[in-house]
């Protein structure tokens, strides 16, 4: 079904479409599993995905697995830290044909959180464990025109949201967290236009993109209830990417919902 909703998307638009699918640590850390815990092939399953979908196939699996010994994934949350999305924007950009050389060695790292518990945390009953840090890599010369958009009330938001920091959720510094539309403007007017199908492994992927599209579109199909097609066509949108943490793609309803 979802791979179906992914081919009715692309056979009713005429923009380019790329799916990427973001495994879970589970993947990555197999071997570190008690003997005898169920765990199906993560890599196997979006291959099966890739198989049956029309969209050009962003193979996340193999660039996070090469990265396996870095600090890809938080300890504690099921996210892909700072690290992580920036392998992940690497090989999404090489899909989409940009020449971008996107090195961890070019950014100055900046720690923003050092006690990060996650969802892991906070439902395996392991409190005594370290926390997670928070890192942030991308800091724009000039900040990039962010709204949030719920309804009728469009907000001013921002790239990162440093009273998240604050709160129990912290992954909500970047973007601020969930919202059915974003829209983000940046200073680069010659390049082309972006829309992203999306869970919360976007928002700290995003900021790796900003150099290289002029407008992007962040849609979270759980909470947005318009046409897709049409603000494809109304926005004239370059391409299209749709981004989601495996497990997302396959248990949230909403994904059935991008031909709507």
């Amino acid at each position: 079904k979802r791979a179906a909703a992914v081919n009715a998307l692309i056979s009713q638009t005429d923009v380019p479409v790329m799916l990427a699918l973001v495994p879970g640590s589970a993947e990555l850390y197999s071997s570190l599993l008690p003997e005898g815990v169920e765990n199906h092939s993560q890599r196997e399953t979006a291959e099966g995905i890739f198989s049956m979908v029309e969209a050009q196939a962003v193979d996340l699996c193999s660039a996070l697995y090469t990265h396996r010994d870095e600090y890809v994934f938080y300890r504690t949350d099921h996210h892909w830290t700072s690290l992580g999305a920036l392998y992940g924007a690497q090989e999404i950009l090489r899909a989409a044909g940009v020449n971008c050389l996107l090195e961890p060695s070019a950014f100055d790292i900046n720690t923003v959180s050092d006690a990060f518990y996650g969802t892991y945390y906070s439902s395996s009953g392991f409190f005594w464990v370290a926390p997670d840090q928070i890192d942030v890599y991308v800091q724009p010369s000039s900040d990039p025109a962010v709204e949030r958009v719920e309804g009728a009330s469009v907000t001013t938001g921002a790239l990162y949201d440093y009273e998240k920091l604050a709160t129990k959720d912290k992954y909500r510094f970047f973007l601020g967290g969930n919202c059915p539309l974003i829209r983000i403007h940046t200073q680069n007017e010659d390049k082309p236009s972006l829309m992203i199908l999306r869970d919360s492994y976007a928002d700290s992927l995003l900021p790796f993109l900003l150099d290289e599209y002029s407008q992007i579109y962040l849609i979270d199909l759980r909470y947005y209830h318009d046409s897709v097609v049409d603000f494809i066509r109304e926005n004239q949108i370059d391409s299209v990417l749709i981004l989601y943490g495996l497990s997302n793609f396959l248990s949230d309803p909403g994904v059935e919902l991008m031909t709507r």
